[in-house]
């Protein structure tokens, strides 16, 4: 049980861990994002139909990226190197993936109220308040950082003073959470989209607790420098593996043959499927918009050729 936090001997140790922490999450998200670029390859290709939210899809992968990779410079490179630039670099590559992520679960919510207008204030209003929050925290890192001859590396100082920009981010995303998970309320029905809907709200519920009240809790504590800094980076990839996998599990249901409703939610169309004629459909029409299956029109010119 460590008894001073602010020993020296225990900081320069922690800070090892920090670094640790860093190598195991930028590997675990390079290899999330090697392995999945089959699907934007797709999209972009034709393959898939493009829909405008896939760019900010993508976004939120490639500024995730390169925040892992500025984690790896400022931790790897033994010369001396600018390190009020490099944090500026890092928190505002990791901020923009942040506030990508929730925008997508924004849209969501938004998608299920069916762009009420109530709705698309409060996700816009606490979207933008975060986003505001975001953008004082990377601005407030250039003070904190500075090249240590010990280590080699850049050490950071004063990490306690973001307490209120994660704080900030929790609330927000609780708010775009309960948002979602009433939009999926309200559209109940028997269908497998709602529960697949629901399952996901589900998943990204336990994702957020699991990233964000930690690193709240220890900002709060503010127990030393690398204690506030040791779940940045698992945050950053817990959150965004998330989203980006809530939204491309959707994108790829919604594509899939087994479907039975053609969807259009946060900019994923596909055309229809004809559903067996034994089968209980209940599409919610503020969400689902059913159209005329390709198997009917077919059938019906046909028919025309035939008389």
């Amino acid at each position: 049980m460590v008894s001073n936090w602010k020993d020296p001997a225990v900081i320069a140790e922690q800070y090892l861990g920090v670094i640790k922490v860093c190598h195991v999450c930028a590997g675990v998200f390079v290899w999330e994002f090697v392995s999945t670029l089959d699907y934007e390859w797709s999209v972009y290709t034709g393959k898939r139909p493009f829909r405008w939210t896939v760019p900010i899809y993508s976004m939120t992968r490639c500024s995730a990226l390169g925040a892992m990779i500025c984690y790896m410079i400022g931790f790897n490179d033994t010369h001396r190197i600018d390190c009020p630039a490099w944090l500026s670099v890092t928190f505002t590559l990791s901020y923009t993936s942040l506030a990508l992520a929730s925008g997508l679960l924004a849209m969501r919510a938004i998608a299920l109220w069916n762009r009420n207008v109530i709705v698309i204030g409060i996700n816009v209003i606490a979207w933008l308040v975060n986003g505001s929050f975001m953008i004082y925290a990377a601005t407030l890192g250039r003070d904190e950082t500075y090249w240590s001859p010990v280590s080699k590396s850049c050490t950071t100082s004063g990490t306690g003073a973001h307490n209120l920009d994660a704080f900030t981010t929790m609330i927000v995303d609780i708010i775009l959470l309960v948002s979602m998970l009433t939009g999926i309320r309200r559209t109940k029905n028997p269908g497998t989209l709602w529960k697949y809907l629901y399952h996901q709200g589900l998943a990204w519920t336990a994702l957020a607790t699991i990233a964000e009240v930690p690193i709240v809790t220890l900002l709060q504590l503010d127990l030393n420098d690398p204690m506030n800094l040791i779940f940045q980076p698992i945050t950053l990839t817990i959150l965004n593996i998330g989203a980006t996998r809530l939204y491309r599990n959707l994108a790829i249901y919604a594509t899939s043959p087994e479907r039975l409703h053609p969807i259009n939610i946060e900019g994923i169309e596909c055309p229809p499927i004809r559903p067996p004629h034994d089968a209980a459909v209940f599409v919610p029409m503020d969400i689902l918009r059913a159209r005329v299956s390709s198997q009917s029109i077919l059938e019906a010119s046909s028919q025309r050729l035939k008389d």
